[in-house]
């Protein structure tokens, strides 16, 4: 019998609060939901009257291939096959693949995602700059902190990666991907959904 010495995986933090006060009853279980939220969130920050948040609001993107993984899950993409005998087990070039990746540039391109500077998302999180944005899950506790420094009481929750077929996933380590659990964070004591 043999036990990972550490368990975490990739999902997305979305802040319930800021969802709610922009219209939204529930979080996005779907790529045009997430668009919808993440949009008026986007233009929620540009309307505001704050230039130093402009172009921020929305999805706070990551290059880190972690959660580039949980994206291409959403999507329904396998890049690994371990029963691959010969040649390369991963593969990038498939259709789900390409959906996943044009999906993001797309919000990229229509200013509801963005790219920061620094290389960590607890910050700009907790400061409302990103209504979602992709983190570990042992990154939890880091989370709670930089909402706890910001003096944000705003609930928050840890969500799956949206999918076209409505079955979001979890990216979790050795397991991957898990379909629809989710963590609620806030006032109260974090909670574990299904």
């Amino acid at each position: 019998l043999a036990l990972p010495a550490l368990g975490s995986g990739q999902a997305l933090f979305y802040n319930q609060s800021w969802a709610e006060a922009l219209g939204f009853s529930q979080p996005p279980e779907t790529p045009q939901q997430l668009i919808d939220q993440v949009c008026a969130a986007a233009r929620a920050n540009q309307q505001d009257g704050d230039p130093d948040n402009d172009g921020t609001g929305g999805l706070l993107l990551s290059t880190h291939y972690s959660p580039m993984l949980g994206w291409l899950g959403g999507f329904g993409a396998a890049v690994y096959d371990p029963a691959v005998s010969s040649g390369s087990p991963y593969a990038f070039e498939s259709p789900a693949v390409v959906e996943a990746f044009t999906f993001l540039r797309s919000l990229y391109d229509q200013g509801c995602a963005w790219l920061p500077e620094a290389p960590y998302p607890e910050q700009a999180f907790a400061g409302r700059r990103a209504l979602l944005a992709a983190g570990s899950l042992a990154n939890l506790p880091f989370q709670t902190q930089a909402m706890a420094r910001a003096g944000n009481s705003d609930r928050w929750m840890v969500l799956p990666f949206p999918s076209p077929d409505g079955q979001p996933v979890i990216g979790l380590l050795g397991r991957y991907p898990q379909r629809r659990r989710l963590l609620a964070f806030g006032p109260g004591a974090p909670r574990l959904r299904t």
